[in-house]
């Protein structure tokens, strides 16, 4: 007689236990996993607050201005006429921001050492005394904004409706259709961002209150540090951008569906008593004989 097949063995009940002890820890895992991808891309960045600045008399903010400024714009504020490098319009009555704006972002001062310009770029300290005395010396409008914390993810779709056109949907700068070079905006604050929302620099457009509320301006301003921001969590993860961390939280929640897909196998399979056990270890044990 030719010998038959042996049977598998069907599971013991200790191997049952740990088949599901393993799929009860997939599933933890897996949710665990969910969660803090979701936290990672939901959590409402707030507005980093200002650093402190040194107290700078008036009389450093005059000669700050005289020093960086007047080269180009004359040292009552009325500029100089012209094309070239020295020639710099009139700042009587512009508005706060704007003025701050150029100098938090290096556009100016300008660097051109044949007329005296050699700074490439003014402290915060000599920032902050410099705008003091011209909001005071010139009649500047307006103050610089406070900005609220915003929301990133409400952020999103309005960088990517209003400032994406021109400065790409990373903020890594480009072209807008009219040729004009748009700069990358990735490495400037969030007062930055809301001041060019507000006074639109050189050709950027304006965005008033009627189109872009405080909130929506704050949200915008957040999801740009979000782009620029590379803080790492506690499980380790990057936060790199809410598009990226929308397709990872998606592999999560895929990896949650198999493990409770998992789960719901190894539930449908009969559990073995002690009995059931003996007796196919017994046939398999005749079958061998044969």
């Amino acid at each position: 007689m030719s010998a038959r097949r042996p049977t598998p063995s069907p599971a013991t009940p200790t191997a049952a236990r740990a088949r599901s002890r393993l799929s009860r820890w997939v599933l933890v895992s897996a949710l665990v996993l969910a969660c803090a991808g979701l936290t990672l891309v939901t959590a409402p960045v707030e507005a980093a607050p200002a650093p402190e600045q040194p107290a700078e008399s008036v009389t450093a903010g005059a000669a700050a201005y005289q020093r960086f400024c007047g080269v180009c714009h004359n040292n009552d504020g009325s500029g100089i006429p012209g094309t070239g490098v020295e020639a710099g319009p009139d700042l009587r009555g512009l508005p706060v921001a704007y003025v701050d704006l150029v100098i938090r972002t290096a556009r100016m001062p300008i660097v051109h050492r044949p007329v005296g310009a050699v700074e490439e770029e003014l402290t915060d300290a000599q920032r902050v005394a410099v705008v003091d005395w011209m909001t005071d010396a010139f009649e500047l409008e307006g103050g610089i904004p406070e900005v609220a914390a915003g929301d990133p993810g409400r952020g999103q779709p309005l960088w990517l409706t209003n400032c994406a056109p021109c400065h790409s949907a990373a903020g890594n700068g480009g072209i807008s259709a009219d040729g004009t070079i748009a700069p990358e905006v990735t490495d400037v604050d969030a007062t930055g961002i809301v001041e060019a929302l507000r006074v639109g620099p050189f050709e950027m457009p304006r965005f008033g209150d009627e189109v872009l509320s405080e909130q929506d301006a704050a949200d915008i301003a957040a999801y740009v540090q979000e782009l620029s921001d590379a803080e790492t969590t506690p499980l380790g993860l990057s936060d790199i951008g809410r598009v990226y961390g929308g397709a990872f939280t998606g592999l999560l929640a895929l990896a949650m569906v198999g493990a409770l897909l998992v789960v719901a196998r190894n539930g449908r399979r009969p559990a073995v008593g002690p009995e059931e056990a003996q007796a196919g270890e017994t046939e398999e044990t005749e079958d061998t004989r044969q």
